[in-house]
């Protein structure tokens, strides 16, 4: 149970790590101010997460849950609306969909720490899901985007 718990807190944490990404409207940045942008959100996610909490059991999870992952979206959101230089459009859409399959995948998790009693089964089944999405997110944010805010270390 508490390797559950563990695992499931780390999963969450790494709400922090990937911002996801997608293109919006307005002139197209340049490279540093798309990579200087993107830190920034990447920095407000860590700074709000850092205010919510990191959850360190499923009652955390359940309780801290909603708030970090209106935090994500918002991040996301912001992501979206950047308008990427062609050179980073392929990779920021990565991002992108790789952040919403995080979130996606995190939101499950606290649908299933949320449920009376908690769905472990369920939690165990996801968490390993989220680790390797983290790993090229972080991959991506750092040796793409120029990014490294927004990659877990």
């Amino acid at each position: 149970m508490k390797r559950l718990m563990l695992g499931a807190a780390l999963v969450l944490a790494l709400v922090a790590a990937g911002c996801g990404g997608g293109g919006g409207g307005g002139d197209e940045l340049t490279k540093e101010e798309y990579s200087s942008q993107l830190n920034a959100i990447c920095s407000d996610l860590d700074a709000k997460n850092k205010e919510i909490g990191e959850p360190q059991s499923l009652q955390d999870i359940a309780e801290k849950g909603d708030d970090l992952l209106a935090a994500f979206d918002d991040a996301i959101a912001e992501v979206k609306d950047l308008n990427p230089p062609a050179e980073l459009e392929e990779p920021h859409n990565e991002f992108v969909d790789l952040g919403e399959q995080q979130r996606e995948l995190i939101g499950q998790i606290v649908d299933a720490a949320q449920e009376d009693p908690p769905d472990e089964a369920q939690i165990e089944q996801i968490g390993p899901k989220v680790d390797p999405i983290d790993a090229k997110s972080n991959d991506i944010a750092k040796n793409e985007l120029g990014a490294p805010a927004c990659a877990e270390d």
